[in-house]
């Protein structure tokens, strides 16, 4: 079955005197998941130079019940669960967060918490054009399926935010040339081994992409040596 699936990407480089991969899984352990602080890490593990864990957050709501005792309805607090899967890539100096922005704020938060780890973190702005230029140096064939620009402006007749999916991709290479930053979303079909790879662009660092679920770990490796190496 092929499905979406969001990321949202940050440089992240270590401190020199980190030693990668091993001091990082022995951090992630040491800040488990726990009921006392209801937030920790679950699931940790090294491969190569890639560590990877799924950070689990407790919080509560409150939801009522009906007492039949008293006759009324009650407050009851209980618990919600939210998990966010990511990995640090040291070879690469790479944060991927399984999910959006705000799950990216979650995991950055937690990492500046943890005792004697010391790094640096920035955002990573992926822009249209250059992921085109790669595809093309790389021999990749792709072409542009969607475009969404911010500030269009049609012979100065109409302006506002237009989406539209691309029939010439000509077309789609003047939009993007003469727009740039004003492009907020492109959507690009690969042709990867005879099979078909939709990936969603944005400028903020993030990146969806639809292909059969089995094969996402293959595709998403596959992307990080195209845009990051």
């Amino acid at each position: 079955m092929k499905r979406v699936k969001s990321l949202v990407f940050n440089r992240f480089v270590l401190d020199e005197n980190q030693h990668q991969s091993t001091d990082l899984l022995t951090m992630f352990s040491e800040a488990s998941y726990s009921e006392e602080n209801g937030m920790g890490f679950t699931r940790s593990r090294a491969e190569g130079s890639s560590v990877e864990a799924t950070l689990l957050k407790r919080s509560f709501t409150a939801v009522q019940e009906f007492d039949p005792v008293n006759q009324e309805l009650i407050k009851k607090q209980i618990p919600i669960f939210s998990a966010v899967s990511f990995s640090i890539n040291s070879e690469m100096n790479l944060l991927t967060v399984y999910g959006g922005q705000s799950q990216l704020n979650l995991v950055r938060m937690m990492l500046r918490n943890i005792p004697g780890l010391k790094y640096s973190a920035e955002p990573i702005s992926l822009h249209a054009s250059t992921f085109a230029e790669l595809l093309s140096e790389k021999g990749i064939q792709a072409n542009i399926h969607q475009l969404t620009i911010r500030q269009f402006n049609y012979e100065n007749g109409m302006v506002g935010r237009f989406s539209g999916e691309v029939t010439k991709q000509s077309t789609a290479q003047e939009l993007l040339e003469h727009y740039g930053s004003a492009v907020v979303k492109v959507v690009f079909i690969l042709k990867i081994e005879k099979e078909e790879l939709l990936v969603q662009i944005l400028p903020n660092g993030n990146l969806k992409v639809l292909c059969e679920e089995d094969d996402f770990d293959y595709y998403l490796a596959y992307l990080k040596q195209i845009i990051f190496s």
